[in-house]
């Protein structure tokens, strides 16, 4: 896991690359100059720490700079180089080797995350990016000079103006939705979609090319039996190839059903030793720490528990300077105390859960999608049981539960959009959610706050045959009487975890939010914020904002104060600038 930059031009540029992205890759940095290129890398060791492994890395008059990891370098090495010589043991080296022979047809051999340049040898740059875009790659073309980085920031001061989109600011304030195509948040810098790559000759892109061509829609799905067997097949041997490294590696535990199969099959199946951390609610209404710890303690394990504490508000600023957009919310402050410590205790790589929820139905508006699916079928007895289970799902100490009186009002509002409304496919809904309403802020989010610790998050679930497999997975094995994300309920149950796969209640890795807002100093400043919000095209969203800050901050109303908060701190802050600036 890296930063990498570069640009096309005869002469040096002002720009604080390095400075601004100096957490991504503390280990060692260089630069390269070739055919008017100039290509830079910040690393973080991973794979083969030796020196002989930094990069830029050089091979036959060809040249990469690469963000990320190939899980699967040591299968290609030996499925398609066997007689090459190595000066390394870096998955970066049989990178560069394999584009070297087989161009960019060797890509979809590939199972990782990545972002990288490849520069060949008629002077040619390749920026090409991941399948579903774990890692990011943004790049502009302004006044001739075409530069391309990890991160916005660099880019950013390379312009004179630093003016938000305010298309994606508009698809956050309806959909709480950033990072989906090629448009990075901000005006005259792009970001290279996912699963696509641009060509650029003579410093002048060509357009973003799908590389990635889609999901095998022929593959057969058999008896549910061996479909369970296949799904725990293809996880564990996801896990084992991302448990590669060789620095030490931890995992994040949470109690919730993700985490916990990730640690169950490295424990089961893999028998490797690897510490869980786990965050600690303020409030014990929201805290899922004792199903973590009873697991972890079940398997010899001691886990570090992380509490959360009254976090103090440069943590929040400097959480929002790495994260570059608005997230959902202000749970950053979370992720930030835990990778911190992570990396404190001498941890480079993390397992985590993400990618999970946007495959398989984990979120309760899909469960209610699906309950109105199967009433648009006509089929009531499927519908009650998926009713049910929306109800189940809802978590009372996030404000969600529906009480009796509610109930007759939910199911006539079911019936309406059944028979009167637009057609609701459940797929269809989890398919949005990955490509566009959650998974692509999820995925910029935990890139950039693990990266601000100089940490690597490796999520089993993003590997892409788990991806195809979910993707046309029946929705009775998403969607079932055991919860939603029925196919990951069964393995565990298969495990004997029953206190953890009949938990319904959805609560995911979050912060406190009402907690948070307890804190004097954290309440000042988001009311400084949503005061001083000044974008003429979003009166309304101030307004709800302004009006929910008069009342004490719950779940349910922290979302509108949160949103118009983080936009006004994006709108008025120059992220550009050292981090050092703020303070």
């Amino acid at each position: 896991m890296c930063g990498i930059f570069g640009y096309r031009s005869t002469e040096p540029i002002e720009s604080n690359f390095y400075e601004l992205m100096s957490h991504r890759g503390p280990d060692s940095k260089g630069l390269s100059k070739s055919l008017n290129w100039t290509l830079g890398h910040l690393r973080l060791s991973i794979i083969d720490t030796a020196a002989s492994a930094n990069q830029p890395f050089t091979r036959d008059k060809t040249t990469i700079v690469f963000n990320g990891e190939i899980y699967n370098f040591l299968e290609l090495q030996k499925n398609y180089l066997s007689n090459c010589d190595f000066i390394t043991h870096s998955d970066t080296e049989i990178l560069l080797c394999l584009l070297n022979k087989f161009g960019l047809n060797i890509l979809n051999e590939l199972n990782g995350m990545f972002a990288f340049a490849y520069l060949d040898n008629k002077g040619q740059l390749y920026l090409i990016r991941d399948r579903f875009g774990v890692k990011p790659l943004y790049y502009s073309y302004i006044d001739s000079l075409f530069s391309f980085s990890s991160e916005i920031k660099p880019l950013l001061a390379l312009q004179s103006s630093r003016n938000l989109d305010p298309d994606i600011i508009e698809s956050f304030f309806n959909d709480t939705s950033t990072d989906f195509d090629d448009r990075s948040g901000y005006k005259n810098i792009h970001l290279l979609k996912s699963g696509h790559y641009i060509k650029v000759a003579e410093g002048t892109k060509q357009e973003q090319v799908k590389w990635y061509f889609g999901f095998n829609d022929s593959r057969a799905y058999g008896r549910s039996d061996q479909l369970i067997d296949e799904c725990e097949n293809i996880l564990v041997d996801s896990i084992k190839l991302r448990l590669r490294a060789d620095v030490p590696i931890a995992l994040t535990l949470s109690g919730g059903i993700d985490s916990t199969l990730i640690y169950t099959l490295i424990k089961e199946k893999l028998k490797v030793d690897i510490q869980p951390f786990v965050f600690k609610h303020a409030s014990n209404a929201t805290d899922e720490t004792p199903f973590a710890v009873k697991l972890a303690k079940e398997y010899g394990d001691v886990p570090i528990v992380i509490e959360q504490t009254k976090a103090p508000l440069c943590d929040l600023i400097d959480a929002m300077w790495h994260l570059e957009l608005p997230m959902w919310s202000p749970s950053a402050l979370s992720y930030f105390a835990m990778y911190r410590e992570i990396a404190d205790r001498g941890y480079k790589v993390v397992i985590e859960g993400h990618g999970s929820d946007e495959q398989m139905g984990g979120y309760p508006y899909m469960i209610n999608s699906a309950a109105i699916e199967s009433l648009q079928h006509r089929n009531f007895i499927d519908y009650l049981i998926r009713l049910k289970l929306f109800l189940d799902t809802s978590h009372s100490g996030l404000e969600q539960n529906i009480s009796l009186i509610r109930l007759p009002k939910l199911i006539l509002s079911h019936i309406k959009k059944a028979y009167f409304g637009k057609s609701i496919n459940f797929n269809e809904v989890v398919n949005e959610s990955f490509d566009y309403r959650i998974l692509p802020i999820v995925l910029r989010t935990f890139d950039r706050l693990t990266m601000a610790n100089s940490l690597e998050s490796r999520m089993p679930f993003m590997d892409y045959r788990f991806v195809e497999f979910a993707r046309k997975l029946p929705s009775a094995l998403k969607v079932s009487q055991i919860g939603n994300k029925a196919i990951l309920r069964k393995l565990l149950k298969k495990y004997g975890k029953k206190d953890i796969y009949l938990n319904k209640k959805k609560m995911g890795f979050a912060s406190d939010v009402p907690a948070l807002f307890s804190n004097i100093d954290f309440l000042n400043f988001v009311h400084k914020l949503v005061y001083d919000f000044d974008i003429q095209m979003f009166p309304k969203q101030k307004e709800i904002a302004i009006s929910a800050l008069q009342n004490p901050i719950t779940w349910k109303n922290s979302g509108d104060v949160w949103k118009v908060a983080s936009v006004s701190f994006f709108s008025k802050y120059n992220i550009s600038l050292s981090k050092n600036s703020f303070y």
